[in-house]
Order: structure tokens, then C-alpha cells, then sequence
């Protein structure tokens, strides 16, 4: 993937926004995982509202973790799974 095929966006996550570069196909695919963590953040939140939101962003990417420690990797989720790693290190440096 050439550079200049990069563009930056930013990427809310419980409020806090964090910049990544993408690719025009990979910005579609990150809008949906951006999407799918506030709802089960939120969903934890709601579910436990004696927790901070770093609890539930834990809570929120261990089950993400176990879901995913089943399935088979195949080439067509390599690329979702990289940028989900991405965005776990973003969350983890953010939070730190």
C-alpha cells in the first residue's frame, strides 16, 4: 500500500478521538469496528454502571479477544484484525 493512498481520519472511541491514516477501502471497514466498540462499550456501561469506561473498554476488547481466539484466521480478516490491533494500541497508548 503506497502512502500517498493515505488519508487521516479520526477515529471516536468513548469520546476520544484518535487519528489513523486509511485507505479508501480500509476507511469503511474502520467505521464499522469504530461503530461496534462505542455500541458494546456502551452496552457494558449500561450493564454495569459502577464501572469507569476503562473497565468496560477492557471488558469490551476481552470479548472481542475470546470471540475472535476461535475463529480460523483466513486472508480476508488479516487485514480487519491488524487495523483492530491498531486500534487497541491507540485505546491502550490514549489511556495510559
Amino acid at each position: 500500500m503506497s502512502e500517498g493512498l493515505l488519508h487521516k481520519i479520526d477515529v471516536t472511541i468513548i469520546g476520544r478521538k484518535f487519528p489513523i491514516k486509511v485507505s479508501s477501502e480500509e476507511e469503511v471497514i474502520v467505521r464499522g469496528i469504530e461503530k461496534q466498540l462505542n455500541q458494546r462499550i456502551h452496552e457494558f456501561q449500561l450493564k454495569y454502571a459502577d464501572k469507569d469506561k476503562l473497565d468496560c473498554v477492557i471488558m469490551t476488547l476481552l470479548t472481542i479477544a475470546f470471540e475472535g481466539s476461535g475463529k480460523k484466521s483466513d486472508p480476508d480478516t488479516k487485514g480487519v484484525e491488524n487495523r483492530l490491533m491498531q486500534l487497541e494500541q491507540l485505546v491502550d497508548s490514549a489511556l495510559a
